[in-house]
């Protein structure tokens, strides 16, 4: 048995070698892929000197304060007026400058009368815009001024997300290269197990794992492939296994059989089947049985995570190996732990590191983060789990915290 960090960088190291496909896809559809090449400028940035505010383009010189009014340029609706000094056009916010002009005067800070432009004094008296204030090049926008032509807009590895998707379209860049969506299977085992839609009689159970497991996947962007409920069989396990890993997956995760129990089969099948196993069992709670293998096929490594049937126990698991991994995978950057003051006293009596279900919010009185841990915390408590929005961790050589204390904290 290993410790949390040990399982954890044994899967980080294993990331890095998992490569998913480069598929092309509309701008529009690429929203939350991962750019898998460069996004150069094919014009300069911005393409022309405009105005960065509604007002009056001018020639600056340092002894005029009063122009004669020699026209007007809107977006989108240029005019190329061949001004002097003593001449001012009436600009937009966005309109292209005129070759001849070099400065921008706020439209608050004139007034206009008979086709002349005055600067204004402030409501004090004291002149607002005086030949000191006028600076030259003062709200004009350059052309390149962020990036010119051929320089990289958007970097290999980002997320296509709102804030940089605005940057790629400004290139003309309608298709871009992406990385695909990893093929990755699901199924759970167990005899106890059936589907949600019957009625549980004698010890039959729910399977409640999939829908944990396939709306985690969806919510980072994957589209799971199902392969329901498979009975504790061995050798139609054995078959079946060994059928997925060869159908050109790129990711296997199960749950059920992992143990130590008689119909425990899938340490031994995985073993059978040639899979290299990474580890069994880690030091934590819930989740202890958990079962890592990595399946060679062609020149492809496919990492298999097999959970525990517990339903809680899968969860924990999924959030703090499976969803970091692919996190890693796809070069995206873990924003879910932080720190968080806890409000009542922790307790355990084990060398474990513990995740227990958590709900935290922000005190404005104390400008923090405070998080209390919530009853039951069992490996089947999915009413706990389900009011819970994050997991606390208590490290193994912590036995007792005490409220007011820091802790880690993951979102979840």
């Amino acid at each position: 048995m290993i410790s949390f960090y040990e399982a954890e960088e044994k899967i980080n190291n294993l990331a890095g070698k998992i490569n998913p496909s480069i598929i092309s896809l509309n701008l529009m559809d690429a929203i939350g892929c991962t750019l898998a090449e460069d996004i150069y400028t094919d014009i300069d940035m911005p393409p022309f000197n405009y105005s960065a505010m509604d007002g009056f383009a001018i020639k600056y010189s340092p002894d005029v304060s009063s122009w004669q009014y020699a026209g007007e340029i809107t977006a989108g609706h240029f005019q190329n007026f061949n001004i002097d000094e003593n001449q001012a056009i009436s600009i937009m916010t966005g309109s292209k400058i005129p070759a001849a002009a070099d400065t921008v005067i706020p439209i608050e800070h004139v007034e206009v009368k008979r086709n002349r432009i005055n600067l204004i004094n402030k409501p004090d008296g004291e002149n607002l815009t005086g030949k000191n204030d006028i600076i030259i090049g003062k709200n004009v926008r350059y052309a390149a001024e962020d990036l010119a032509l051929g320089e990289i807009a958007v970097k290999s590895g980002a997320i296509l997300t709102h804030n940089n998707i605005a940057a790629a379209a400004a290139c003309g860049k309608n298709i871009v290269k992406v990385l695909g969506k990893l093929k990755i299977a699901v199924f759970s085992t167990g005899d106890e197990l059936i589907p949600i839609s019957e009625k549980p009689t004698a010890d039959k159970i729910r399977n409640t794992n999939l829908y944990t497991l396939i709306s985690a996947l969806k919510q980072i962007g994957m589209d799971p492939l199902n392969y329901g409920i498979i009975q504790d069989d061995k050798e139609y396990l054995n078959y079946k296994i060994s059928e997925i890993l060869n159908s050109g997956i790129d990711f296997l995760i199960t749950t059920g059989g992992v143990s130590v129990g008689k119909h425990d089969y899938l340490p031994e099948i995985f073993e059978n089947i040639d899979c290299e196993r990474i580890f069994w069992k880690v030091n934590i709670k819930p989740g202890k049985p958990i079962l890592f293998n990595v399946y060679k096929f062609k020149d492809r490594l496919i990492p298999v995570f097999s959970l525990p049937g517990n339903p809680v126990s899968c969860f924990v698991n999924f959030e703090i190996f499976i969803r970091p991994m692919i996190n890693k995978i796809y070069r995206k950057e873990e924003y879910r732990i932080f720190s968080a003051i806890l409000t009542k006293d922790l307790t355990k009596n084990d060398k474990k590191t513990h995740f227990k279900n958590g709900k935290f919010y922000y005190d404005r009185n104390s400008n923090r983060y405070l998080v209390e841990c919530l009853l039951g915390n069992s490996s089947g408590d999915l009413i706990s789990l389900g009011n819970s929005n994050c997991l606390v961790i208590i490290p193994e050589n912590q036995s007792n915290i005490k409220a007011g204390e820091n802790v880690e904290c993951i979102r979840i």
